[in-house]
């Protein structure tokens, strides 16, 4: 067996092993801090839960515009509701083991639209690339500036400096592709791209930090701005973490060891799972306001009568 293989069979059993491995622990510090988790739920601020939600939950309406503007830098039309339409059905998707259906999902529906297979990859590689890049941009930057610019001595920075050249250097890797024989991507389009994908995590970070104080009455935490820099690169340290789908468990850990609270660990990466319960009914209220919308839609096209 070649080395590449045994590397992607190591990465495949990894993931399939290490999600059920993190809720176990996650239960089992659960079940360790029962008492004070079920103190703080009773205690929360219920009304912070609802509008987190509501937040996430109109953060998906960003998505879509990025999709738009990748395809038609690349030659093809795509409109806005098409894309939202797209990008809502597979949600559910994302709750599958494996934690790459919502994006096995939308290419399969873009192919099946005729977007030939560089676009796509263009599309995949922008979508993953920018993600990271932003995350760990803003996130690390916003706590090298809460810190004094020392924290881990100085890694911080350097995690910001390179995230920068991340974000110049993914300019050049699509242009590089020669996209369906156009000009490809403008510094202006490429830079429309970046303040999407900085917007949805703008309001991503907001239902995070919004969860994070319905839940701490009577806890120590940093400020909203410091909650918000360490959400963002624990989010992009889990989604990097290519054994943990969804980066389940290492986007708790990371956010307990920042939090920096004198309540335990263990209790804290409950907590901050609970964020995941947000998501989720984000996600499926999403879903089904966005699927009846296209349901009364079409049958009110279907009951229009031709005018005579």
């Amino acid at each position: 067996m070649s080395r590449k293989k045994l590397q992607q069979r190591l990465v495949y059993w990894a993931k399939l092993f290490f999600t059920p491995i993190a809720f176990l622990f996650i239960g089992f510090f659960a079940w360790q801090s029962r008492e004070l988790l079920v103190d703080i739920f009773f205690r929360a601020h219920w009304i912070y839960l609802v509008v987190a939600v509501a937040v996430w939950a109109f953060s998906h309406f960003l998505s879509p515009l990025f999709y738009v503007q990748v395809f038609r830098s690349c030659g093809f039309d795509l409109g806005y509701r098409s894309a939202l339409i797209i990008h809502v059905r597979y949600l559910p998707a994302k709750y599958i083991p494996g934690g790459i259906w919502h994006t096995v999902g939308r290419v399969a529906e873009f192919k099946s639209l005729g977007f030939e297979p560089k676009a796509l990859a263009v599309f995949l590689f922008l979508e993953n690339s920018l993600a990271a890049a932003v995350t760990f941009l803003l996130g690390a930057s916003i706590l090298c500036i809460q810190k004094g610019w020392i924290l881990w001595d100085g890694g911080m920075l350097l995690i910001a400096v390179l995230a920068s050249g991340a974000l110049i250097a993914g300019l050049f890797v699509v242009n590089s592709r020669r996209l369906t024989g156009k000009k490809g991507f403008s510094v202006f389009r490429y830079l429309l791209l970046v303040g999407t994908v900085m917007l949805f995590w703008f309001f991503a970070t907001t239902a995070f930090v919004l969860y994070i104080n319905a839940v701490s009455v009577g806890l120590s935490i940093p400020s909203v701005i410091e909650t918000a820099g360490i959400y963002l690169f624990s989010w992009g340290v889990g989604y990097v973490s290519l054994f943990a789908p969804q980066g389940v468990g290492v986007f708790e850990a990371v956010v307990s060891m920042l939090l920096d609270s004198e309540t335990s660990m263990g209790a804290l990466v409950v907590l901050v799972a609970g964020f995941r319960v947000v998501i989720l009914a984000a996600d499926m209220m999403i879903y089904l306001f966005v699927k009846l919308y296209d349901y009364i839609d079409l049958a009110g096209r279907q009951t229009e009568k031709p005018c005579k």
